[in-house]
């Protein structure tokens, strides 16, 4: 703790030129934001790598067609409910630092804040997964000519 104060001391002379004054707001800000985009860029991560991961779970038991079918139609819709739940919970005001304070109903149950935010992070695995797939038809697509 003493270290970091003095830290702190240095950097306030050290980098006296920038506009930067109470470092708890910067800091609540920054952490806010990297909070939020960490969140949309590890769930696109996931989509990207949802190919093996579905891989490693078929070696447990082989989906039928149907079945495949069902859970592709499953996750689409999802999607479309975190789509909903992604605004709903207004997550672009905060990626984007239109709030700087993430407001939360101490009113509603806990299990339908983790249920929209679990939808969101739905909506980006599914978006990642239809990106890696494009790219995926691009690849091949290219490797045909």
């Amino acid at each position: 703790m003493r270290l970091l104060q003095t830290i702190l001391a240095i950097s306030r002379e050290v980098f006296a030129f920038l506009p930067i004054s109470g470092g708890r707001s910067l800091g609540r800000t920054l952490h806010l934001l990297c909070a939020y985009w960490g969140f949309v860029l590890l769930s696109l991560h996931l989509g990207i790598h949802w190919r093996s991961m579905m891989a490693m779970a078929g070696r447990l038991c082989k989906p039928s067609p149907t079945c495949r079918r069902v859970l592709q139609v499953a996750g689409a819709l999802a999607a479309l409910y975190g789509l909903y739940a992604f605004f709903h919970r207004s997550i672009p005001t905060y990626l984007f630092l239109q709030s700087q304070f993430v407001f939360f109903d101490f009113e509603e149950p806990l299990i339908f804040f983790f249920l929209d935010y679990l939808a969101a992070m739905g909506l980006f695995v599914w978006i990642g997964h239809q990106l890696a797939k494009a790219m995926l038809a691009l690849q091949k697509r290219s490797a045909q000519q």
